[in-house]
C-alpha cells in the first residue's frame, strides 16, 4: 500500500527531519487536468536546507514551485526524473551541480501517494579530495555510502511503516555521542557521563578512575605522512583502547589525538594497571608495513581517581590532564599519577 505523505504531517517526525545535518525537502505534484504532472509545490524543508538555499525560514519559500524557487528551467531540469519515481513508485539515487553554490550533491528522490520527498548531502569535499578517481563510480559510490546507507535505508522503509522513525531516532542519537572516525564515545558524551558517574560514586562512596591519554608526536606523523596516515593510527589506537578495557568502561575522543577512558567503582591502583595494560599492549602491537617509517606510536598517559584526587568531575580531568603533561614533560612513552611526581 503507497504512504500518503499526509500521514506525515506530525510533529516527532518533524522534529526528527529539523534534526538531521543534512538536506530533507518535501514536494506535493501538481498535475494538469489531464493528470499529467505540470511541475511540485514545496511542503517543507528542514533547518540544513534553509541554510543550504541561504533562506531565513519555510514560510518564505513553502507552497512555491521550482522554478520559482531556483529560476527558470528548474522544473524542466528535473521533470524525468519526477515522472519516472512516480510511475515506478520507487526510490531514485542521482547526483547533481549547483554552479550558483559551487557544490556538488548526493540525492534520493522518494515517491508516495501524489508527492515525494528528497535527501540530499553535500559531496563537494569528496569531489574536489578525489577528482583523479571521480570517473570510477565504485570509489564514489563507497564514499558517499559511507555517510547516507543507514540514512537512506531507513527512509526508503518510510515508505512501508512510520514505525521505522523510531529506528532513525536511535541511529541519530548514537551518531550525536559517537566520534565518526574512531567509532568511540565523544566529549558531549563524556561530560554527560562523568557528571552523572560522579553523583552515583557520591552516594554509593565508590571510585572511579579517569585515564588520559595522548598520542606522542602525532603533529610530526600528520606533518610528514598526511592527515590520511593519522587518522588511521587514531583509528588503530582507539581500536586497542577499546580491547582492553571492560564493557562497563567508557572510552571517548576527547580532542585531536587525546582520549579518556572513565573506569566506574574503579579503585587508583587498579586504574593505574589497567591504564599499565593500555601502554603495554600497545608497545606489544605489529604496525603495519607504512607505519614503520616513523617508528611505531607511543603514548603519554595521566591517571587520577575520584575521590582520591577531585572532589568534582572537571578537577579529575584536569589532574588527569595536569599527570599527563607531567608524563610528556618526564619524556613521553609513560604513565604519570596524579599523586606521584615520578613516573609511575
Amino acid at each position: 500500500m503507497m504512504l500518503d505523505l499526509k500521514d506525515l504531517d506530525n510533529k516527532s517526525l518533524f522534529l526528527l527531519f529539523d534534526c538531521l545535518p543534512i538536506e530533507v525537502h518535501i514536494w506535493d505534484i501538481v498535475r494538469d487536468h489531464a493528470g499529467e504532472i505540470k511541475t511540485w509545490k514545496l511542503r517543507y524543508v528542514n533547518p540544513a536546507t534553509l541554510s543550504s538555499w541561504k533562506r531565513d525560514s519555510l514560510e518564505e519559500i513553502e507552497g512555491l514551485t521550482t522554478d520559482e524557487i531556483f529560476g527558470e528551467g528548474s522544473t524542466a531540469h528535473y521533470m524525468n526524473i519526477v515522472q519516472q519515481i512516480m510511475n515506478e513508485k520507487a526510490p531514485y539515487s542521482f547526483q547533481d551541480y549547483f554552479a550558483q553554490l559551487e557544490r556538488h550533491f548526493q540525492f534520493t528522490t522518494i515517491p508516495f501517494k501524489d508527492s515525494f520527498f528528497t535527501i540530499g548531502t553535500d559531496i563537494t569535499r569528496f569531489i574536489k579530495q578525489n577528482e583523479a578517481e571521480i570517473s570510477k563510480q565504485k570509489v564514489l559510490e563507497g564514499i558517499i555510502s559511507e555517510r547516507t546507507v543507514a540514512l537512506e535505508d531507513t527512509v526508503s522503509k518510510l515508505t512501508i511503516a512510520l514505525e521505522e522513525s523510531e529506528r532513525l531516532k536511535e541511529e541519530l542519537k548514537k551518531m550525536a555521542i559517537s566520534d565518526p572516525l574512531t567509532g568511540l564515545y565523544n566529549r558531549r558524551y563524556l561530560d554527560d557521563f562523568l557528571n552523572r558517574e560522579i553523583r552515583r560514586c557520591s552516594r554509593t562512596k565508590h571510585s572511579l578512575g579517569a585515564i588520559f591519554i595522548d598520542l606522542d608526536h602525532f603533529k610530526k606523523i600528520n606533518d610528514t605522512y598526511g592527515h590520511d596516515v593519522g587518522d588511521l593510527v587514531l583509528e588503530e589506537v582507539s581500536k586497542l583502547i577499546k580491547e582492553n578495557i571492560r564493557s562497563s568502561d567508557i572510552a571517548c575522543r576527547y580532542g585531536g589525538d587525546e582520549f579518556v577512558v572513565l573506569l566506574p567503582e574503579t579503585s587508583h591502583a587498579s586504574t593505574q594497571q589497567k591504564a599499565n595494560k593500555i601502554l603495554s599492549a600497545l608497545e606489544k602491537t605489529e604496525w603495519p608495513r607504512q607505519y614503520n617509517d616513523f617508528g611505531g606510536v607511543s603514548l603519554s598517559v595521566g591517571v587520577a581517581t575520584y575521590p582520591d584526587h577531585a572532589k568534582d568531575a572537571s578537577e579529575l580531568l584536569r589532574n588527569a590532564d595536569k599527570a599527563l603533561f607531567l608524563a610528556k614533560e618526564n619524556g613521553r612513552n609513560r604513565i604519570q599519577c596524579a599523586s606521584q611526581s615520578n613516573e609511575a
